[in-house]
């Protein structure tokens, strides 16, 4: 709602004043509507925080939502403010795009599990020895949204901007997620990994025996 990155989240934990944190059954309060002029806006622009057992913890004041806009200066920067768990060789880095920038993501593909076949895929020679991976991703809002309201497409854009959304940024994040997770699976693919993906609420031990 506030596009907060994980680190300004992780800020906010750290904050010095218990008044800037989330604590146990914290409320969020959001709305369209200016508190102090009653204006309603087409989005989310005010928010308030209360902490109902301990309301010392919390100032309950209005504050405006501010969503940040990022430069490609601004986000490598951030990049590079976060170590690096891999670092790949410098040649495989340099390498052409795989072929999964060319692909074509329908929303069938986006709401199912699905095992990649690496039969065909030509492997370089790599450092990198796995076996099989099971990549667990994430369900992004507009997935959720699609799932719970069994909506797709122009019926589900639709559903969302009449309750408030921005539709076309929820499926332009997706689309982000959908198309990473795309090269992950042909990059393991390249390495010879035997790659299944799975929706990480479909988690369970059985699957992890296997």
């Amino acid at each position: 709602l506030e596009r907060l990155s994980q680190l300004q989240y992780r800020a906010m934990e750290a904050a010095a004043s218990v008044e800037d944190r989330i604590h146990n059954g914290q409320i969020l309060w959001y709305t369209r509507r200016d508190p102090f002029t009653g204006e309603v806006s087409p989005l989310f622009s005010w928010v308030r925080s209360v902490c109902p057992h301990t309301p010392q913890f919390s100032s309950g004041k209005w504050r405006s939502i501010l969503r940040p806009s990022y430069s490609n200066e601004t986000l490598l920067i951030q990049a590079q403010s976060v170590t690096r768990i891999y670092r790949g060789d410098e040649q495989q880095a340099q390498s052409k795009e795989s072929e999964s920038d060319n692909k074509t993501v329908t929303e069938a593909d986006m709401f199912k599990p699905h095992t990649i076949d690496t039969g065909s895929t030509k492997r370089p020679e790599s450092k990198l020895k796995l076996g099989k991976v099971l990549l667990l991703t994430k369900t992004s809002r507009y997935q959720h949204e699609g799932n719970t309201l069994s909506l797709r497409g122009d019926a589900l854009r639709e559903w969302l901007q009449e309750h408030g959304f921005d539709a076309n940024r929820l499926w332009a994040s997706n689309q982000l997620h959908v198309r990473a997770l795309a090269e992950l699976e042909h990059g393991l693919a390249r390495v010879g990994a035997e790659t299944t993906v799975i929706p990480v609420e479909d988690l369970h031990s059985g699957l992890l025996e296997d």
